[in-house]
């Protein structure tokens, strides 16, 4: 893993979870900045998607 791939997994993970979570995991699995990390992602339940939207909707936003 490339620090690249890390950083573009974490700052578009940080714009998806401002959504719903059906979108939520429609990107995880078809947006390309999470291609590298799929494996992982599959592991993902859904009830820790909601928490963590419902925590980036309350607390989350990205520092440039």
């Amino acid at each position: 893993m490339q620090a690249e791939e890390l950083a573009a997994f974490q700052a578009t993970l940080l714009e998806v979870l401002d959504r719903d979570v059906e979108t939520i995991q429609a990107q995880l699995q078809d947006n390309p900045a999470f291609a590298p990390f799929q494996e992982y992602i599959n592991t993902f339940d859904e009830s820790a998607i909601e928490v963590a939207a419902e925590l980036v909707k309350k607390w989350g936003r990205r520092y440039q």
